[in-house]
């Protein structure tokens, strides 16, 4: 929602700029010192900060809510791990840009309680042998021995991965 109000906000600031354009060539034509224009210069700038942090923040949420719906088993830990590296890399430039920014102190927050994400991985194998063996002997034509033996052998091994994302600035 936020991001579509911001595009309408694109709209009006391109629509100014071009209005602002027309301005200067009228003045130039007329031979008039051409107007800055730095108030709307400076709301374009200022535009652009605040449109990259609410974009940088939905990129995160649909990243997130994939990784939960996604199974586990098929989740990428590496790419999730440089999707967050990257994140908390692009997260720490803007704070510094912005610090009294309510969403970019959102940001650095969420940068901060995601440090303690841990993906763990569990791999669990059993294989269990059964070895059966069967002895017959035929002592007399009325008399058999059958001996039957029987081995288990169930071995588990279990491999745990994890993971701890770590920021790159």
């Amino acid at each position: 929602m936020v991001l579509e109000r911001l595009d309408e906000v694109r709209t009006s600031l391109e629509a100014m700029s071009e209005q602002a354009d027309g301005y200067k060539q009228m003045q130039e034509t007329f031979k008039l010192a051409p107007h800055e224009f730095t108030q709307l210069r400076d709301t374009i700038s200022q535009y652009e900060l605040k449109h990259e942090i609410w974009t940088k923040l939905n990129t995160w949420n649909e990243a997130q809510y994939q990784w939960k719906n996604e199974p586990f088993n098929e989740l990428d830990v590496e790419e999730m791990v440089k999707e967050v590296q990257q994140y908390f890399k692009d997260v720490h430039k803007m704070a510094k840009r912005l610090p009294t920014d309510a969403v970019a102190l959102t940001l650095t927050l969420t940068r901060t309680l995601a440090l303690a994400l841990t993906l763990t991985l569990t791999l669990t194998l059993t294989l269990t042998l059964t070895l059966t063996l069967t002895l017959t002997l035929t002592l007399t034509p009325t008399l058999t021995l059958t001996l039957t033996l029987t081995f288990t052998l169930t071995l588990t091994l279990t491999l745990t991965l994890t993971t701890h994302p770590q920021p790159r600035y």
